[in-house]
């Protein structure tokens, strides 16, 4: 029976996948509510009436970076209604004063829901809604990319890779990645192609446990492409299982 790797609650291969699953939900709930935003300003930059206004307060709202001041702006309306909203977007140092006339942009359905007619009350907010969610969809979104594009290029080696023997080099920890506080192990091997000159080194990709104890002798298999040596593949095969 082969042996199996352990973990109590979460491992870190599953902690990995957790949070880029995680990032590239939040990126992409982001980049739908940017769009969303965008879509309502060009509605009502498209069909919204303009009115003059007034900032009558400067509201101060806290929050975990320290708070922001967010404009309560009053208005007539076209139909002679007074209308006082606040703004759904703050800033710090506050973006207007106290008593400061603004243009109001709002929907005749629906005057309450005005804003204020500047690039930052209008834009600012679906902008930074799309570099957040663009930052963190591309992270979260690039990894499990690669998760696929990866497992695409191991299925083609399982099939049409040339299998060789690689001496072992050495066994160590990548200090250049943690996870939890944990670093992955890697093999380092090397082969020399018999059909020329060239050397080559590879290495395995992160092993959350030490191979060393399981590593017979000095050689271990790798799969290769013979065109590209350098899409290859470790055979693990004689490893203990990963799992939670």
């Amino acid at each position: 029976m082969k042996a199996r790797i352990l973990y109590r609650g979460f491992g870190p291969r599953n902690i990995v996948k957790f949070a880029m699953g995680l990032f590239a939900v939040i990126g992409f709930a982001m980049l739908i509510a940017g769009g969303v935003l965008v879509k309502s300003t060009w509605a009502l930059l498209a069909t919204g009436e303009r009115a003059e206004g007034r900032v009558i307060e400067l509201e101060y709202r806290r929050s975990d970076d320290g708070g922001s001041y967010y404009p309560v702006v009053r208005f007539r309306s076209a139909g002679g209604e007074e209308i006082t909203f606040r703004s759904s977007f703050g800033t710090s140092p506050p973006a207007f004063s106290e008593g400061e006339a603004v243009t109001v942009l709002y929907d005749p359905r629906n005057p309450h829901a005005g804003k204020i007619d500047s690039f930052s009350q209008l834009w600012l907010g679906p902008l930074i809604l799309g570099l957040l969610g663009g930052v963190f969809g591309g992270i979260g979104g690039g990894y499990w990319g690669w998760r696929y594009l990866r497992g695409r290029q191991d299925a083609w080696l399982d099939r049409r890779g040339e299998r060789i023997t690689a001496r072992i080099l050495d066994v160590g920890l990548d200090r250049g990645l943690s996870v939890n506080g944990q670093s992955p192990w890697r093999i380092r091997a090397q082969w020399q192609d018999p059909l020329g000159e060239a050397v080559y080194v590879f290495n395995s990709r992160a092993l959350w446990f030490d191979p060393a104890p399981f590593l017979k002798d000095d050689e271990i298999g790798v799969l290769i492409d013979r065109r590209n040596p350098g899409r290859y593949k470790f055979d693990l095969s004689a490893l203990p299982q990963q799992e939670n």
